[in-house]
Order: structure tokens, then C-alpha cells, then sequence
């Protein structure tokens, strides 16, 4: 998924990021290729990916129970900016300590 305020970091120049992505080792990618590009990234050996699979990693790492076979979608525009997820006012909100120690003898004593 994108945003209107962040597109795909893989569709940007190369070493554009803060952090200096994407690397200039991978290759360049549009927006409708993004699909196609992470679904073979992760499902078919290649330089880019040594030669590892995300399938390989979970055969491993369960014992040869579960594998996965990854499917493309997309891609997806988000209708929001990016910073505008994931956080809602119940975790940015400061509790007032003095109020909550309050509550907290009164339910003591009321039972």
C-alpha cells in the first residue's frame, strides 16, 4: 500500500530515502510493477534475494511444516496520508495520575 503523502519507497531514485533507498543494486521499478516485483522477490530465488525464499525461510524455521506460497495484489492508495493510521486519541491522550490513584481506592473500599 501507498499513501497520497508516501508513495512505494521501491518506485523512488535510487538512494533518495533519508536512509539511502532504494539501493542503487536494485532495479527500478514503476508503481504497477510493485506487485509483481515483491511477489517474485520473495518466491523466486535471484541475485537480489541470494537466492532465498520466503518459502525456504518458513519450511526452515517449522520443521518443514508450513510453507507459503505468496499471491500479488494491488496496488493499493491508501485514501489517507500516511501518518494518519494506526494511532488513535486513546493512546496519545496523558492519564491524569492523581485521578486514576482516586478511582483506584474508591473501588477498593466500595466492595
Amino acid at each position: 500500500m501507498d499513501y497520497p503523502d508516501a508513495t512505494f519507497v521501491i518506485t523512488k531514485s535510487h538512494g533518495s530515502t533519508i536512509f539511502g533507498n532504494p539501493q542503487v543494486s536494485g532495479p527500478n521499478v514503476t508503481r504497477d510493477e510493485v506487485p509483481t516485483f515483491y511477489k517474485e522477490f520473495y518466491n523466486k530465488p535471484s541475485k537480489l534475494n541470494r537466492g532465498h525464499t520466503l518459502h525456504e525461510y518458513w519450511m526452515g524455521d517449522s520443521g518443514g511444516r508450513f510453507g507459503v506460497d505468496l499471491t500479488e495484489f494491488g496496488p493499493y492508495k491508501l485514501p489517507s496520508n500516511s501518518y494518519q493510521y494506526g494511532i488513535s486519541n486513546e493512546y496519545v491522550q496523558t492519564p491524569n495520575i492523581n485521578q486514576n490513584f482516586v478511582l483506584i481506592l474508591t473501588s477498593q473500599y466500595e466492595s
